[in-house]
């Protein structure tokens, strides 16, 4: 698991017979099966092996030893920063193969799975026996979480958008910001609160999403960006329209409006989460306005683009603990409508952050 494959035969002292076993090389690579297919390449001693991972003969060798297809070694190839054409075969980059081959066989993980699974986790289980269980605990947080596992890939790692069937499109926020385009417009010279409102209004109708919370969530600013999220709705590029063809200026592309398509991604995030987790809208518009300040992870922090998952990742530690809270919130709050972790607000009161 975490060194290169064993490849010395050693006595097996706890048998009277003292028996030889083969190396886990021998055994895997050197076996009947693999014969069939590709012996020469994989010589006795494994230091001296030669050639390269893209051989169709080293591929179905290897494909045959570990019980996986091509496409899977393709996979464990781009999770382990070794899919550059040309990549060599070697005692370390087949060990490398061969473990994400071992443990996914024993976690009962597709090739596929334990790739993503790495991923949401942000732990390498193959970095020390101490990364490994902290691996093995993070599986039962993403069990725990009320989400599939491609789905936390999107909320955390906004990866698998297609796949995990929970994602917005850009085709989909095109369609809602032309709905608020062609809205504004009818309320020129209308007061700024009155158009706040009515963008309130179309958001909340579009996601869909409680007019409370959807103003309560464009008061934040996603991370790495300069203003709120409401102000955004303000820009005057939005209702441009050019003077001969009566069209928009700006066509309502991520092109011309990434911010804003990045609003819509990250509050349509966050009515996931509070959808799935079934919070009521008392504790989710308390939730918007103190997490920060208890030591949760803030909604709106959820990553919106690839870019934004490297920049400020949110892990699914951070995740995890807001669930727990959240049910520990939702479960002990009074009738009067007090919240435990009100206290939790109060000057020197301890916060999952300093714990």
């Amino acid at each position: 698991m975490w060194s290169d494959l064993d490849r010395f035969t050693y006595l097996n002292v706890l048998d009277t017979t003292e028996v030889v076993v083969p190396s886990v090389y021998a055994r895997r690579f050197r076996n009947a099966t693999v014969a069939q297919v590709s012996t020469p390449l994989f010589p006795e001693d494994p230091t001296t092996l030669t050639g390269s991972l893209d051989d169709a003969n080293v591929i179905a060798g290897i494909a045959a030893a570990l019980d996986c297809s091509s496409d899977d070694l393709w996979r464990i190839r781009a999770a382990a920063h070794l899919a550059q054409s040309g990549a060599p075969l070697t005692q370390a980059n087949l060990s490398t193969l061969a473990r994400h081959a071992f443990l996914a066989a024993v976690l009962e993980l597709s090739i596929a799975d334990l790739v993503t699974t790495i991923a949401v986790t942000g732990v390498d289980p193959f970095k020390s026996p101490t990364d490994t269980l902290q691996f093995l605990a993070a599986l039962e947080q993403i069990r725990a979480s009320g989400f599939a596992l491609l789905e936390l890939h999107y909320l955390l790692r906004h990866g698998s958008v297609i796949d995990a069937g929970i994602g917005v499109t850009d085709t989909t926020i095109a369609g809602w910001l032309d709905d608020i385009r062609k809205n504004l417009p009818r309320l020129a010279g209308a007061p700024d609160a009155v158009r706040a409102d009515q963008v309130v209004q179309r958001i909340s109708a579009l996601l869909p999403l409680d007019p409370t919370l959807t103003q309560e969530a464009l008061k934040a600013t996603l991370p790495g960006g300069e203003s709120p999220m409401a102000a955004l709705f303000t820009a005057a590029s939005l209702t441009q329209r050019d003077d001969t063809t009566g069209s928009f200026t700006l066509p309502t592309t991520r092109a011309h409006f990434d911010a804003i398509f990045d609003a819509f991604t990250a509050l349509d995030k966050m009515r996931l989460v509070l959808g799935r987790w079934r919070v009521n809208s008392a504790d989710a518009l308390w939730l918007l306005q103190h997490a920060a300040g208890a030591g949760w992870m803030p909604l709106h922090t959820l990553p919106v683009n690839t870019t934004a998952a490297q920049n400020s990742p949110v892990t699914l530690a951070q995740f995890d603990v807001l669930r727990r809270n959240l049910v520990v919130q939702q479960t002990l709050a009074s009738p009067a409508g007090g919240r435990l972790f009100d206290v939790v607000l109060q000057p020197g009161s301890p916060t999952d952050a300093d714990q």
